[in-house]
């Protein structure tokens, strides 16, 4: 097992440690007409949102007021949704309200990849299955992948990533597994609900296996896991 780089896993979670406050000082609270807001192009937290959950939520804002406003992002005069589209789904389907309470932040001031960011934050505390949860850990190490090769980012990804998903850094590797073992049409199973997440680990153990060069010394019994430090493999 490798020895873990504390130091590489403390500089890149300061590197992306509370985005959204990073970016306070270019951000202002107004209200918004709801005709001028969009959803986040890639938003895979908002993917298993049901009429009843936003109904429920749609009570609760009703009753209580919405409690925390929307986060978008300005880009000339539309507005895109960083945080808040569950939220945005009940306001405009259920309470038909014609502006909200969002706080802005200035598009031209984030980079595309800041703003995936700040929607990732954003909504890192939702309950998520496992097909989903292996979404997110694609976007996650395909958004730090860039972002190290320009520049933006210069930590370690997957102890990050199990830090940012709360997730354990035997769980990262098993998402790791499977993201590069199996095929799309597989990873939709799993999202789906079709194929659970030990099957897809069993499957992707399998390929990884195979693919492995033979020593020529016979197949050696496999070592047993080291416990796990809790930061993910480097």
């Amino acid at each position: 097992m490798k020895k873990m780089n504390f130091a590489s896993i403390t500089a890149g979670l300061d590197t992306l440690k509370d985005v959204m406050q990073q970016n306070a000082e270019i951000a202002q609270d107004k209200l918004i007409d709801v005709s001028f807001i969009d959803f986040a192009p890639q938003n895979t937290f908002a993917a298993d949102d049901t009429d009843e959950s936003i109904r429920e939520l749609a009570d609760s804002i009703e009753l209580l007021g919405l409690l925390e406003p929307l986060v978008v992002v300005r880009d000339n005069d539309r507005y895109t949704l960083i945080a808040g589209e569950r939220r945005y789904r009940a306001i405009t389907q259920c309470l038909h309200w014609s502006t909200v309470p969002c706080r802005v932040f200035d598009g031209e001031a984030l980079s595309r990849n800041r703003k995936q960011l700040m929607l990732h934050e954003a909504n890192g505390q939702r309950d998520l299955s496992a097909g989903r949860q292996l979404q997110i850990f694609e976007e996650y190490n395909a958004l730090l992948e860039e972002m190290m090769q320009n520049g933006g980012y210069t930590g370690t990804k997957l102890g990050l990533i199990a830090k940012k998903m709360q997730i354990s850094d035997r769980q990262v590797r098993k998402y790791k597994r499977i993201a590069e073992q199996l095929t799309q049409q597989e990873k939709e199973m799993l999202a789906a609900g079709e194929l659970t997440v030990n099957e897809a680990s069993r499957l992707a153990v399998a390929r990884s296996k195979k693919a492995e060069p033979s020593s020529g010394f016979g197949e050696q019994p496999e070592a047993q896991p080291e416990p796990s430090s809790g930061f993910g493999e480097q």
